[in-house]
């Protein structure tokens, strides 16, 4: 019994060994429009075929919106969930686990995935919402991948109580209700979260990812100084394709078809076209022979009329067209 107890653990210790750098985080939907119940899940990309019998998923505490009685670090009060032999990833390179109430749950799944259903459902597999909180995945306590959000700000809580990291590099974004992190490319993985992964405006289970990437710096700049920043849209195989940046002062709620920002009260997008603003410029163009494109959000020195600061939400849509149109959001927050 002893010794088949340790060979146990060797072979555990050796699977692990091998899965980690096999394993990633693909997809995080941790923040749904309104309750979060049988709305969430987390996609697994690895080869196809592995089993993940034994991957634990955890969700951990940061230091800001933390459960109460539970610090920087700790497992979320739901607890870590460990997948049960047979969880084998699906021909396409991914492994769908979803949150569920009442054995029912509202993830949908591209169809050329096991059916359109989860592989997994998991009872109240709740994941933490706000900035610095992380979810790893770990086996036989050897850590297989983390990504923690907050970036592109530092964070204050960067290891678990196990000492074990709760991200790699820069934290990726802190995604809106509504919205995701994606890892794009799929599979893809430079060591750093937030060079790793996107804010997805279309939550994708099991789905192929969309070929949009859109990188902005987000931060906050002072008004009274002055200054720009870039705002990158870079597109897969979109040389020569028309682009269009959209600015809002209202948070997206992710409930419009789009996924992208409007403005409640004139019901309007709004754009350097529709209402000129001398906050932005160069909002609309055409992608270069590389698939990319830099607008600019400039800042006119000395401008001191803000009462405090104000957010601004940008949604890039690539083709401006309605059909087939894709974006992502990102949030910059201008300050007196």
């Amino acid at each position: 019994m002893m010794r088949a107890s340790v060979l146990s653990v060797f072979g555990a210790i050796a699977l692990a060994s091998s899965a980690s750098g096999q394993i990633l985080i693909n997809e995080l939907y941790y923040d749904a429009s309104g309750t979060d119940g049988g709305k969430t899940f987390i996609e697994i990309w690895g080869p196809p075929g592995l089993d993940l019998g034994g991957v634990t998923i955890t969700s951990v505490e940061g230091t800001n919106n933390q459960t109460p009685g539970l610090g920087c670090g700790n497992p979320n009060q739901t607890g870590a969930i460990v997948l049960p032999p047979g969880s084998l990833i699906k021909a396409d390179g991914l492994f769908v686990v979803a949150d569920a109430e009442g054995g029912v749950t509202q993830v949908v799944c591209a169809a050329t995935h096991n059916g359109g259903v989860p592989d997994l459902l998991v009872e109240n597999a709740d994941f933490e919402n706000g900035p610095e909180e992380a979810v790893q995945l770990t086996l036989s306590g050897i850590l297989l991948d983390a990504v923690q959000v907050n970036g592109p700000n530092p964070v204050v809580c960067t290891v678990d109580v196990n000492n074990l990291p709760m991200g790699f590099g820069t934290p990726a974004p802190d995604v809106f209700g509504g919205f995701s992190l994606e890892r794009f490319p799929m599979g893809s993985n430079v060591g750093d979260n937030f060079t790793d992964f996107q804010v997805q405006g279309k939550p994708t289970p099991g789905g192929s990812k969309l070929p949009t990437s859109l990188v902005f710096d987000v931060g906050s700049i002072s008004v009274t100084g002055g200054g720009a920043t870039n705002l990158t849209l870079t597109v897969a195989n979109g040389a020569n394709r028309p682009y269009l940046i959209l600015a809002s002062i209202t948070p997206p709620t992710g409930n419009d078809p789009l996924g992208v920002p409007y403005d409640p009260i004139t019901d309007l997008f709004i754009t350097l076209a529709a209402t000129p603003n001398p906050l932005v410029v160069n909002f609309a163009g055409t992608l270069d022979l590389t698939n990319k494109a830099i607008a600019t959000l400039t800042i006119p020195p000395g401008l001191v009329t803000l009462p405090g600061n104000i957010d601004f939400y940008f949604a890039g849509l690539v083709p401006v067209s309605v059909a087939g149109t894709t974006s992502n959001v990102a949030k910059i927050t201008l300050t007196p």
